[in-house]
């Protein structure tokens, strides 16, 4: 797929218990990640739906570059991290810019441990975000 667009990065394959992670060895330009990964996301989605077509054994597709995967994760858990606190502070929901599935379950997952905080999504398809909300006591977590 990568040689069709013209790059020309060689892919390290690694299987992992439940997945298959493809790293790509980039150039560092952020060419392949794209804004906020949507690029990534992209070349992730389409091959996994390439293996699937062929079988892989149901072995979900992890496609990274430059280990931006991990980075992200880090980013999200700390920036959860910090609206959770900013919403304690304020006493007030917060909410969280529009986010793709995945990134919303990195959120979720960073707080959901806080007694005092509530993870919810509203919204639809590409403008579902999360609201993180200040727990008064008698509520559980959705």
């Amino acid at each position: 797929m990568l040689s069709c667009i013209g790059l020309d990065f060689p892919v390290e394959a690694e299987e992992n218990g439940d997945h298959i992670i493809l790293n790509i060895e980039g150039d560092g330009d952020g060419l392949l990640i794209g804004r906020g990964g949507q690029t990534l996301d992209a070349i992730q989605y389409l091959t996994g739906k390439v293996l699937n077509k062929n079988g892989n054994g149901g072995k979900r597709i992890i496609v990274d570059t430059e280990n931006y995967r991990k980075k992200r994760e880090e980013n999200l858990t700390a920036l959860a991290e910090k609206l959770g606190e900013k919403a304690k502070r304020i006493r007030r929901p917060v909410t969280v810019n529009p986010m793709n599935a995945h990134d919303r379950r990195i959120i979720h997952m960073a707080l959901q441990n806080d007694s005092d905080l509530i993870t919810r999504s509203r919204g639809e398809g590409a403008f579902r975000k999360i609201i993180i909300v200040p727990n008064e006591g008698d509520k559980t977590k959705s």
